[in-house]
């Protein structure tokens, strides 16, 4: 009867070390679970946010636009003002005008693909990034299967991780981005100059996690590494045909 006992003490020892177990897994699993959750959603309004800027941005090139279409009228006022009886100094004032708004205006172009051009002309002008040499070599590559959103995510969070290394590299900073299709595959390669220790070889920001996310849920890949004082990230993603 005594060793019925101790057996039976056993048995429900061994089951509640296993309940304890089974709790602990699954107390595991909701946090892992509820952690993805929260990233996930993260990412979501990190991605709207970067969206919506470039889509308030977009507008602003379309005002320009209009307003470029509008030159030959601003052009021939300036010419009357001149042309009257103490007008100069109303010229002068008008011209100055017109070149604070043309600076404000000035688009480049760098892509067919609308938002990639904005995103380029936001990130990559040379009077926000004055004392960094910028290399950007961009092929006939379509982008159309990706959605706008996803073009963002990828190309602001490269940029933005890009420029950051520059800005704290100091003299002799440069970046160098080339986007083309090479068999089949578009390729976007981003070289910049990065101060050793700045980056951790494996390790990736918030910022390139995402851009991971999306290059993958269109079949890509994304590599970085880091080689004396540059830093090298390059994404392959299947052309658009083979997507």
């Amino acid at each position: 009867m005594e060793l019925y006992g101790v057996r039976l003490m056993v048995v429900n020892l061994g089951a509640l070390v296993l309940l304890n177990f089974c709790f602990l897994y699954l107390f595991g699993y909701w946090f892992r679970s509820h952690k993805l959750e929260r990233q996930l959603a993260e990412f979501q309004m990190q991605n709207e946010l970067q969206y919506r800027y470039y889509a308030e941005l977009e507008q602003k090139y379309r005002e320009s636009r209009k307003i470029m279409h509008d030159m030959k009228n601003h052009l021939q006022a300036v010419e009357h003002l001149y042309q009257a009886k103490d007008g100069q100094e109303q010229g002068g004032a008008y011209v100055k005008d017109l070149y604070h708004m043309l600076n404000l205006l000035g688009e480049k172009y760098y892509s067919s693909n609308r938002m990639l051009n904005i995103i380029c002309n936001d990130k990559l002008s040379l009077a926000r990034h004055p004392a960094v040499a910028i290399s950007v070599e961009i092929g006939d590559v379509d982008f159309s299967d990706l959605r706008d959103i996803d073009i963002t995510t990828i190309f602001a969070n490269l940029l933005d991780n890009a420029l950051e290394a520059v800005e704290a590299f100091g003299e002799g900073a440069y970046l160098n981005l080339k986007i083309q299709e090479v068999h089949h595959f578009r390729v976007i390669s981003i070289v910049n100059a990065s101060r050793p220790g700045m980056k951790k070889e494996g390790h990736m920001g918030v910022g390139l996690e995402n851009v991971r996310r999306t290059v993958e849920a269109y079949q890509g890949t994304m590599q970085c590494e880091i080689v004396g004082e540059e830093y090298r990230v390059s994404v392959m993603l299947p052309g658009k045909e083979d997507s």
